[in-house]
């Protein structure tokens, strides 16, 4: 189990969450939750509810709020990775020409019926490690312009008719990979 962060404020009294432990029973750490909760002096309702954090890139402080209250945190001489709003997303298209051309800014292609021929890039220094996942339709076989390297290193020219193959360039061949 990870460790957890607990951030408080000093209060003016004894008792203190530290009691709180793994090995204690439900009972045990309730009870000295309504315990602090109870003597902790802070007289707002919502609390010990954390209603915000923000963080600003320019002076690396985190501001958590607490019902009106604000407490500063300091990141300076730490590393500080802010993300908001991540998103893990990559390029899908569905093609239905007959030949179509592989771009740098492709992942996921789905080739439609009519597609005879796909044009993959050269695999170069340039881009290595790209990834290509094409999901044939099935239909007729489609031809590719240069072969790529399957599961026995053996050159192949052409995508699983109906099928899925994942493609990744090392520099010098693309190599399947799934």
């Amino acid at each position: 189990m990870e460790p957890i962060l607990l951030l408080t404020k000093e209060q003016p009294h004894s008792l203190h969450l530290s009691a709180l432990e793994e090995s204690a029973d439900i009972t045990t750490n309730t009870n000295t939750i309504a315990a602090h909760v109870a003597a902790d002096t802070d007289t707002d309702d919502t609390n010990e509810t954390i209603t915000g954090f923000s963080f600003d890139d320019a002076t690396n402080i985190l501001t958590i709020s607490e019902a009106g209250n604000t407490w500063p945190v300091n990141f300076t001489g730490t590393t500080v990775t802010s993300r908001s709003g991540m998103t893990n997303s990559t390029s899908i298209r569905r093609v239905s020409n007959s030949k179509v051309a592989i771009t740098e800014s492709d992942y996921t292609v789905i080739l439609e019926i009519t597609v005879s021929q796909l044009m993959l890039p050269g695999p170069t220094t340039s881009n290595t490690g790209q990834i290509l996942i094409i999901k044939d339709l099935g239909g007729s076989i489609t031809r590719l312009n240069i072969p790529y390297r399957d599961y026995t290193n053996n050159q192949v020219n052409t995508t699983i008719n109906g099928g899925i193959i994942w493609l990744q360039s090392d520099g010098t061949d693309w190599q399947q990979i799934n």
